[in-house]
């Protein structure tokens, strides 16, 4: 059985994480503009960072019933991540992606989640589910483009204190075009 991952598209590689990508992580992880919309522990140490990669790097793929980040390498480096978290079944899934901030704004995001998204489509994925705060303007473009609706809100948690979030769902197979 052949691996999907690394997965290649036109100017990035989706892979599984590898130990060399903790300083990458701690960095962007770190950066305030980048962790302010995300909910994860701050500070972000490079130990942190190292012991996040090893688990991640141990679930092979795919996970079911649980998340996997996928690193999002450009040029040889890790500019980001996609973490997927897949239902037990394998039929619904959700989304989350991050960008180093000198990476945003040149479209590896989008090329990044809709690579993954075909990948999931392949895989048996039927919805794929994805929340972002109201005023990531940037992510909300993203997942429009990409096929998905928004359909609701909801709320989160992130460092202990509750936020808005849009929710969203794109529901596959995509219809052609």
């Amino acid at each position: 059985m052949t691996l999907p991952l690394p997965l290649t598209t036109a100017r990035l590689t989706l892979r599984l994480m590898e130990a060399g990508d903790a300083p990458a992580l701690a960095a962007y992880r770190n950066d305030p503009a980048v962790a302010v919309l995300q909910g994860w522990d701050l500070p972000f140490t490079l130990a942190d960072a190292d012991e996040f990669v090893a688990a991640t790097a141990a679930l092979g793929w795919p996970v079911l019933g649980d998340w996997q980040q996928v690193a999002i390498e450009h040029d040889g480096a890790m500019v980001g991540d996609i973490g997927v978290h897949r239902t037990a079944e394998g039929e619904v899934a959700t989304i989350g992606y991050t960008l180093a901030r000198a990476a945003q704004g040149q479209g590896y995001a989008t090329e990044a989640v809709g690579a993954m998204i075909a990948l999931l489509e392949a895989e048996g994925v039927r919805r794929v589910d994805a929340a972002t705060d109201p005023e990531n303007h940037a992510s909300s473009r993203l997942l429009l483009r990409l096929g998905f609706e928004l359909v609701g809100r909801g709320s989160s948690e992130v460092r202990g204190v509750t936020v808005v979030d849009d929710l969203y769902v794109l529901r596959l197979p995509r219809l052609p075009r």
